[in-house]
Formats: C-alpha cells, structure tokens, sequence
C-alpha cells in the first residue's frame, strides 16, 4: 500500500492538472476557467399539492399527496394533519431531487361549518287566561343550544318570536315564528254617525251601551265645531279583551232654521234679528232659538243720560192724548230746554222707540204705550241752536 499511493496520487494530479490545463475557452473574445460555472438543476414542473374543501361530517380529513413528482423526490410536509373540526387549515410541502431545484408548495384544507336540518318553529296561539305562554322549536338536535327572544306571553296580543339556534361546527340557525295570546272579544257597544246643525258650540260622538269591567275607551278627531265632515276614531281597551277599534262620523252642518227671539217678561226691551232695544227699566232673560238648539241671556235696563245729562230721568211731561204731528212745524214746548244740540247727548224716553224720521231741521221719534197708539215726542231745534224735548 505504501509504494502504490504515491502513484495513485500521482495519477490523480496527473488528471487533475490535465483537465486544468485544456479548460481554458475563450468567451466573447476572452478566456474563461470552465472550472469556475455552476452546474445547471431542472426545475420540478407538473407537480401539484391540492387543496381541499369540505363540510363538516364528525369524521377526520386530511389533505392528499403531493401528485406528479419524479421518481426519488424526497417530500417534506409541514401542516399536512388530520382535521376533524370546521376551520381552515393551511399546509406545505418541500420537494428535493438531486440536480433539481427545491420547490415549496402549499396547500388548504378548509372544512365548513354543517347546517342543522330538519328543525321546525310553529306559531303558537292562546287563549288569555293569566298565565305565561311560549313556543318552542322541535327537531333541534341534543347537543344544540336553543335561545328565544320575546317568548313567554301573558298579555293579549301578537308577538314575533325569535328562536336561535347553536352548536359547534355548524352554522348559526334564526327562525321566527308569531306567539298570539287571544283575549274576550268586546261585546255589547256601537258607535253611530251623528250630524248637528251648526250653533257655535263644540259637539262630539260618543260610544253607546255598557262597557265591559276593565275597558276603557278614547277617542280621536273628535269635539268639533265648525261645519264639515269628519271620522271620529274610538279605541277600546282592556286586560284580557281583545283591542277594539270603531269609527264614526261626525258632520256639524249649517242650519237652514231660523233663529227665533223671544224675551221674558215682556215689555223690558225687543229684539228684532239680534238687535236689543230698552223698553223700559227692569230686568228681562232674552233666549235665542234655532230647532232644537236655544241660548239666553239676562238683560238689565236703566235710565241715565250722557253727553252732560243727568241719570236716572224720569219723564217730566206726557202727552194728554195721542197726538199726530203732519209737516217739520208741528211740536209742543214745554219750555224745558235740556242741552245744547250740538253736543253728544242721549234722550231718554218711557216707551219703545220705533221709528225715527229726520228732516233738515226736525226729528220726530215715536213712543209706542200700551194701548198701541202713536203719542209724540218731537225734538225741534231752531237756527240758535236751542234743543227743547217733550217727554
């Protein structure tokens, strides 16, 4: 062995240096060491590492081999487990070859939530009587959770119920359903249309007959006055009843009746289309009628005189007899001069004052007595002015 070494190694340089010695080439007009350029490795082509999608069943899956690699490739994976729980689960996988390059695939299991099946929610219906009703979902499986959400009624009325449903590795499951708890029916009222004739005053509707015990009523667009048409709405109400809603209209129209005065005691004052008229002192009702609708009024009557006369006047001359005055020159003078004419005055007179005539220079006012008869009372005033009444 000692004395072949040396020849071996000998070969060896031998070789060695012959290769160095004819690897010399000449690359674009210089020369380069073709011990210096690094070997070519292929590239791992047609290789897949598929990903994998999937629901939720309870059983354990897993991600396929990397398919299409060459013979002898060595194949690391990384992530690449059993999963039986929903999620997404991502994994990789390193390929080596002598003269390849080193790839890196990846790839995904991804296993989705299941759907609950065959899980129902009814409506639900109850009479009223005091207690607390729910409804509940039927066909949930045992290892489910069931919430709800404005379940369990007492009072009458329509509720929509909300019942969730959960469990792990499947979906969230809402489904509605409508809880209705009936009450008594209200029973024994009506609510009529009425019209009224205009009369100034506020009118309304009302419902007829006996409420039950507990129920209440109110009303809307009601208590109205002037002339029109109008619906009248009257909500009932009550523990145990069911709601009641009635409508009606209400209709103030114009009167086509006339109004008809009237005063009591007679002989105070007169009243002729609204307008009063002192008669004498004293106290009187007045009363105001159209159809079936009547207002009154007290009215009270005494004597004064304004304008810088005295109150409370009596009369200071009447005439003997009835007496007619024909033309502006007929008056009597009792030589009783009042005022002066020109200034703002009242004349206070016994009896009803009916007409007044006027000239450029005389007025003449008739007083009615009882006997229905014209007595004068002439009021003459002369060029200076001067008023002289007769009373």
């Amino acid at each position: 062995m000692k004395k072949t070494l040396p020849i071996v190694l000998l070969s060896f340089v031998l070789v060695l240096t012959g290769c160095v010695s004819s690897g010399k080439e000449e690359v674009q007009g210089s020369e380069v060491d073709s011990t210096l350029i690094e070997p070519t490795y292929k590239n791992f082509e047609n290789v897949f590492f598929d990903s994998k999608t999937l629901i939720y069943d309870g059983e354990s899956h897993i991600l396929d081999e990397v398919r299409g690699a060459p013979e002898g490739t060595q194949i690391t994976y990384t992530g690449r487990e059993p999963h039986i729980d929903a999620g997404t689960y991502t994994a990789s996988a390193l390929l080596t070859k002598e003269g390849y390059n080193n790839k890196t695939l990846t790839a995904t299991l991804t296993i989705n939530e299941a759907s609950f099946e065959n899980i129902a929610f009814s409506d639900g219906t109850f009479e009223y009587d005091g207690q607390a009703h729910s409804i509940y979902v039927s066909g949930a499986p045992s290892f489910a959770t069931v919430s709800y959400s404005n379940n369990k009624k007492t009072d009458v009325g329509t509720y929509t119920v909300i019942a969730t449903i959960k469990a792990t590795n499947y979906e969230t499951m809402t489904k509605t359903a409508t809880l209705r708890i009936i009450g008594k029916q209200i029973t024994g009222v009506t609510f009529e249309d009425k019209e009224f004739q205009y009369d100034g005053y506020s009118h309304s509707l009302a419902i007829s007959g006996e409420l039950p015990s507990g129920v209440s009523v109110t009303y809307s667009n009601n208590e109205k006055i002037n002339s029109g048409s109008y619906t009248v709405t009257a909500k009932l109400s009550g523990e145990g009843y069911e709601p009641l809603t009635l409508t009606a209209t209400l209709t103030p129209s114009n009167t086509t009746e006339s109004v008809v005065w009237s005063v009591s005691p007679t002989g105070i004052c007169t009243v002729n289309n609204g307008v009063v008229t002192p008669v004498s002192n004293g106290s009187c009702v007045i009363t105001a009628t159209c159809g079936t609708q009547s207002a009154s009024c007290s009215v009270t009557v005494s004597k004064s005189v304004e304008g810088g006369g005295e109150t409370n006047v009596e009369p200071v001359y009447t005439l003997p007899q009835p007496t007619t005055f024909n033309g502006t020159s007929d008056y009597i003078d009792t030589g009783i001069q009042l005022f002066d004419i020109r200034k703002d005055f009242t004349i206070v007179a016994f009896g009803k004052m009916d007409t007044v005539a006027q000239t450029q220079n005389t007025a003449i006012m008739h007083c009615m007595e009882e006997s229905g008869n014209y007595p004068g009372l002439s009021l003459q005033y002369s060029d200076e002015d001067a008023g002289y009444i007769i009373l």
